[in-house]
């Protein structure tokens, strides 16, 4: 038997692109789609779906309260939240049952989150789900005025936490992951991977294998040879950052080039 879904989202876009994806899965059926919280919540009373597409950021009432409300109730259906939030501050997510899709969706990570929600069919015990959406939402809640800070070693031999807004890049340097500031350069134990998702996109974009740049501290952009870019960053040093050519035309794309 199939999952009967209703769709929550304040932007008529978001809706289409999500009904787009879900048209892949004969599982899904959609009931009902709903524009704000509210109408969530009288649609979710009435028709009992089994799982909620829930937008966390809307007018009225905010998918946050409207996942609240539905922990009252003598069932609930499986949430999957949907929302803009940087994926370091939601990473925790993927801790608990309950999923979530970032925007702007993925066809790839919508198919990962859909494989992890059909497996859990059938799993929908209130005691449990009551207490993975407890969990949730305190994340969310605890994560939406969060601080990123970038944990390196300092020269001095301790931990230094570096706020997002003093990193201009971050890059492979003889087999060790550097981080460099505007007057200085730290060695970080995360590899680029970790650090392309604490870090928020497409403010922080790897433009190389090698290196993830800090969009906002670009000063220049120099075409280079066989269509590959370079950036001047804007610290003390000048630091120069290749731009394979793989990713030129998505940089272009962010910097309205």
């Amino acid at each position: 038997m199939g999952l009967r879904a209703v769709i929550v989202d304040d932007e008529a876009p978001a809706r289409d692109e999500l009904k787009f994806l879900l048209s892949d899965f004969e599982e899904i059926d959609i009931i009902a789609e709903a524009q704000d919280g509210e109408e969530a919540l009288g649609i979710s009373k009435e028709q009992r779906p089994d799982l909620v597409f829930l937008d966390i950021q809307m007018p009225v009432k905010t998918g946050i309260e409207v996942a609240e409300d539905i922990l009252e109730w003598d069932w609930q259906p499986l949430i999957i939240f949907t929302t803009a939030y940087d994926e370091y501050a939601i990473k925790a997510f993927e801790l608990n049952a309950i999923d979530y899709l970032l925007k702007p969706f993925t066809k790839d990570r919508f198919k990962r989150t859909m494989e992890r929600v059909l497996k859990r069919q059938g799993n929908n015990n209130k005691k449990d789900i009551n207490q993975r959406l407890g969990q949730l939402i305190a994340t969310v809640e605890a994560s939406e005025n969060s601080i990123i800070k970038i944990p390196v070693h300092s020269k001095k031999g301790r931990i230094k936490l570096l706020d997002q807004d003093e990193i201009i890049a971050a890059y492979t340097k003889n087999k060790d992951i550097c981080v460099k500031t505007n007057d200085d350069e730290y060695r970080t134990d995360a590899n680029l991977s970790d650090l392309e998702e604490r870090l928020p996109n497409p403010k922080f974009f790897r433009v190389h294998r090698s290196y993830l740049a800090n969009l906002e501290e670009v000063e220049e952009i120099i075409p280079w040879f066989k269509g590959k870019y370079r950036l001047i960053m804007n610290d003390i040093s000048k630091l120069e950052i290749p731009v394979s050519r793989m990713k030129v035309k998505e940089l272009k794309e962010i910097m309205n080039l």
